[in-house]
C-alpha cells in the first residue's frame, strides 16, 4: 500500500463531513481536503491559577500566570 502521509492544513474550517473511511473537510477558502482522519488543533488556553494562593498574590505584578503571553 502507499505510505503513511501528513499533511498539515492552516486555514478555518467551515465543516467536517464524515465518509466512508474518512471525512471531507471543508475550508474557509473553498477547498476541500479528503482525509483518513481529522485533527481540530485549537490552541492552548490560558493556565488556571494554582489552589491555595491568596487573591493579593494573584493581583501582583511578580505572578505571571501564562508564562508563554
Amino acid at each position: 500500500g502507499a505510505p503513511n502521509t501528513l499533511e498539515q492544513v492552516v486555514a478555518g474550517v467551515r465543516s467536517v463531513e464524515p465518509g466512508p473511511g474518512g471525512a471531507v473537510v471543508t475550508t474557509e477558502f473553498g477547498e476541500q481536503v479528503r482525509a483518513d482522519r481529522v485533527v481540530l488543533a485549537v490552541g492552548n488556553y490560558p493556565p488556571a491559577h494554582p489552589p491555595g494562593i491568596p487573591e493579593a498574590f494573584l493581583a501582583s505584578p511578580k505572578y505571571v500566570r501564562d508564562p508563554w503571553k
